[in-house]
């Protein structure tokens, strides 16, 4: 790897070391994504909704590759470009999810490394949820995207869509497998779980009618099988202070330069403050003990600083969705060790317009998420055109599990069963309550 990496890292430190401020003349800077990639079509007359993906630590040679594949795949829905910009220095999460937000002014708290937009912290999904809110005037989301895939597609999803024009979904499969010691050797694997991670994404914002995606992320990363070399260990330079210290940067005041080392001002960085901050070039790393050292970031190498921007199209204008599928016969209290009610299709199945629908149904602990049946599968493909044809019966035999959580709340999941996802969408989902006064030893007599 380092027959590449190496000439091809030093080369690109010779020209970061000669530079007097951080930009480029070929790519716009990570902060002017907001205004180019979302301020501007919102405001267009053509779009109405705009979904956002924003992947801690993809790659751009890796979004390149996802790109790629969702345009060689015939019937994915998708059309994908690929644009980049120049990521922000120091290239690690709070401040590059920082850069993705709007606002005029971003500073960073030395002492932490935490980012702040015109004044306000942006660290974490709720305070960024509340730029993005004031942005649009209240008509923007900031969601995780474990929990956008768990919304349900009617009721909690449908809500989503209607009241927000804006829609960003903060995914980290990459950054929080490499970051840590004990899994930074399954980088690669991560990346590729990732890509599943996004195709996931994206059928969800399909099923939500969404048909204009972005995704970015806040920074690349450097990654290496083998161990680091001695040579490519760096020593932090004398300072008046080192308010905060990094594998591939450190911040403070009255830092010395020192060969094969990079001090650029709070200014140079387009940032606020009187303080500077020091980077290592090449592949070098300072000393941090007890993180990783084979996946880092934070540097000025271009595979931490180049940050992809894919835009994604649906290809055509879909009409077609789902069958719908109602309860019926549900009581609120579950009194036996068996749960019997019915599922209701409510409208048949209709070439092109009205497709079959797959649920895997299940009862869960609702304190602890623990499985207390033998799900059941159902399809719903029927055709005929007289309601009562269209019901279908299911019965759920608790399991003896279940029996410690008598006078506690469960929760029936509906789950929509999609082909090529191993993970099922949250289709519906009902609390009831387990209240069995006699155990179940006689119920069946």
């Amino acid at each position: 790897m380092n027959n590449v990496l190496l000439p091809l890292t030093n080369r690109w430190s010779d020209q970061v070391a000669r530079q007097a401020e951080w930009k480029s003349e070929l790519l716009p800077r990570q902060k002017e994504f907001h205004m180019r990639y979302v301020h501007a079509p919102l405001t267009s007359k053509s779009l109405k909704r705009l979904f956002v993906v924003i992947s801690d630590a993809l790659r751009y040679e890796a979004a390149r590759d996802f790109a790629d594949r969702l345009n060689s795949q015939a019937g994915k829905g998708w059309q994908a470009e690929v644009d980049a910009l120049l990521g922000s220095l120091p290239s690690y999460t709070q401040l590059g999810m920082a850069s993705l937000l709007p606002g005029a002014q971003l500073s960073l708290n030395t002492a932490d490394a935490t980012a702040l937009v015109d004044g306000q912290s942006a660290s974490g999904t709720e305070n960024r949820d509340k730029i993005l809110k004031a942005y649009a005037k209240g008509r923007a989301r900031a969601i995780l995207s474990e929990d956008f895939l768990s919304l349900p597609i009617s009721g909690e999803g449908q809500a989503l869509t209607r009241d927000n024009d804006l829609i960003v979904i903060y995914h980290n499969r990459i950054d929080r497998i490499g970051d840590k010691r004990e899994s930074e050797a399954e980088t690669c694997q991560a990346v590729e779980t990732a890509f599943d991670d996004l195709d996931q994404i994206l059928r969800k914002i399909a099923s939500l009618k969404g048909s204009q995606v972005v995704i970015t992320a806040d920074h690349g990363f450097l990654f290496q099988q083998e161990p680091v070399d001695a040579n490519d260990k760096a020593t932090f330079p004398p300072a008046e202070q080192l308010t905060f210290k990094n594998r591939r940067f450190a911040l403070g005041t009255g830092i010395e330069p020192m060969a094969g080392q990079k001090i650029f001002s709070a200014q140079a960085l387009g940032l606020n403050g009187s303080w500077s901050a020091v980077f290592p070039l090449g592949l070098d790393r300072f000393p941090r003990s007890g993180s990783g050292s084979r996946f880092v970031h934070g540097g000025t190498s271009l595979q931490e600083v180049v940050v992809p921007v894919i835009k994604l199209k649906r290809e055509k204008k879909d009409d077609s969705r789902p069958v719908e599928v109602e309860l019926l016969s549900l009581d609120a209290k579950i009194t036996t060790s068996r749960l019997t009610f019915s599922l209701y299709q409510r409208e048949p199945v209709e070439a092109k317009k009205r497709l079959p629908l797959q649920l895997r149904i299940g009862l869960y602990a609702k304190d602890d998420g623990a499985l207390l049946c033998t799900p059941a599968n159902l399809r719903f493909d029927s055709e005929a055109s007289e309601p009562r044809e269209r019901e279908q019966k299911v019965i759920l035999e608790l399991s003896n599990a279940s029996d410690r959580y008598d006078n506690k709340l469960l929760e029936l999941r509906l789950e929509e069963i999609l082909e090529g996802v191993a993970t099922p969408n949250t289709y519906k989902t009902v609390e009831l309550k387990l209240q069995r006064p006699f155990g179940n030893d006689f119920e069946d007599f």
